[in-house]
């Protein structure tokens, strides 16, 4: 048998008990917390300690959020009933809240199961999931810091305005295994999902937002999984089902981002937008320049971070990149440093090495502002077999295979050139890397 609770006063304080319990323990009773209808007013339960929602053997507790109530507590939200808590018939209204505000201790939500809230508001200290897949039907209201815990937590409203930040961010900062993941079931809503997540240094800032543009729907039943983590100075470990990276670890940001869609027949052309924390490309393990981050992703199929080349507009702590088209999009995401393509550089298609004194022989030239560090150029015929190596940029090939006194023979041939340096316009101390192939036909 049920006992139903009407709340029809403005305000009732329950008070922080003493001796360890709950100061509110539902065991099995339905509160309904409800008023006059009156759009503006303010009907609210304050439990000032934990929660606790219980099943009495018979019947989960049930918590009835009407005509725009709140539920404030300042302790801990424990579901240890087998339901959702909140009933089922509330959600077609989604006019109540239940507020999380304790301003000077963390606030764990939590129990053996989780908890489907109508609209949720979380205000003043750290909130701890120590639960799977908590949701919330309408609105999130962030004014505090939720840290998922290594914990799914599931935005149910396939709008934007699912997420009102006002302060502190979503913690995601766990390793894969482990992730701490937003999911939100965007469904087929085109537009602009912002997701403020925070490294947690400095503590209460987002400084981690993320944001997705789908510029076109997708399907009733889409929903995409956000997470974001950092990593050690060797950008391990990897996302889960990414390759190894082929960029130069220290032109790489010490950080990654998972956005996986789920339950869709295409993907629209989407623009994304990360910010990146402070710690992410600074200190002695990077060489990263910020002016110059482009967004990278990986490709478990090619096995490469670099088949798309990494693009994108940088602007204060933030990389945007536009108009990701659907063959492009896949899930592991990270900012690196590429070097431009040294257009610049000249190698002749043809020589003579014939002793007249003009192009005797195959040189290759660098822009003027190029520092050369290591310096290699091979020469291969057309059987692949090596004729020529140096490391002198200087030391042209004379024709011959291997220095020997044989006559040059004529032919087409494939040279490759390895260059370690740098330019003017990308005065990276240490330099970076650049590889280049090409043909030339030796005549006589």
């Amino acid at each position: 048998m049920r006992i139903t609770i009407c709340i029809l006063v403005l305000y009732i304080f329950l008070a922080l008990n003493l001796s360890g319990q709950p100061a509110l323990l539902n065991a099995g009773a339905s509160i309904k917390i409800t008023g006059s209808g009156a759009p503006n007013t303010n009907n609210t339960l304050v439990v000032l300690g934990d929660f606790e929602n219980q099943n009495d053997g018979l019947n989960d507790g049930i918590v009835d959020l009407d005509q725009s109530s709140n539920f404030f507590v300042s302790g801990n939200w424990i579901n240890n009933s087998f339901s959702n808590v909140i009933d089922p018939s509330s959600l077609s209204r989604i006019d109540g809240n239940v507020i999380l505000g304790n301003t000077i201790n963390t606030q764990l939500i939590g129990g053996i199961s989780p908890t489907k809230f109508e609209n949720l508001v979380l205000l003043g200290e750290r909130k701890l999931l120590t639960v799977n897949s908590n949701s919330v039907f309408n609105t999130l209201i962030l004014d505090a810091i939720l840290d998922l815990n290594s914990r799914q937590f599931i935005l149910e409203k396939s709008e934007p305005s699912a997420i009102l930040h006002q302060s502190g961010f979503i913690k995601s900062e766990t390793l894969p295994g482990s992730l701490g993941t937003l999911r939100w079931n965007t469904s087929n809503y085109a537009g602009t999902f912002m997701v403020p997540f925070g490294s947690d240094v400095p503590s209460g800032v987002a400084d981690l937002k993320f944001s997705i543009n789908l510029k076109s729907a997708m399907d009733q039943s889409t929903f995409f999984t956000f997470s974001t983590y950092p990593t050690d100075m060797f950008n391990e470990p990897l996302p889960a089902g990414s390759t190894s990276l082929d960029i130069e670890i220290r032109k790489v940001a010490d950080r990654y981002w998972s956005i996986v869609p789920s339950n869709h027949a295409f993907m629209p052309i989407v623009d994304l937008t990360f910010s990146y924390a402070t710690k992410d490309v600074s200190g002695v393990t990077n060489s990263l320049l910020p002016n110059r981050l482009k967004a990278a992703r990986n490709n478990p199929n090619a096995a490469s971070w670099q088949d798309m080349k990494p693009r994108g507009n940088q602007s204060l702590n933030f990389v945007e990149i536009n108009d990701v088209q659907p063959f492009e999009f896949y899930e592991n995401w990270t900012l690196v440093n590429l070097p431009p393509v040294l257009v610049d550089l000249f190698a002749p298609d043809a020589f003579s090495p014939n002793g007249d004194g003009l192009n005797d022989n195959f040189n290759v030239v660098f822009q003027s502002d190029f520092e050369v560090f290591e310096f290699e150029l091979v020469i291969f015929n057309r059987w692949g077999q090596e004729v020529f190596k140096t490391n002198n940029q200087f030391l042209g090939w004379d024709g011959k295979v291997r220095g020997s006194s044989q006559d040059p023979l004529v032919d087409v041939y494939t040279w490759q050139v390895k260059v370690l340096g740098r330019s003017s316009e990308y005065p990276d101390a240490e330099g970076y890397k650049q590889k280049f192939n090409g043909m030339v036909t030796l005549v006589l």
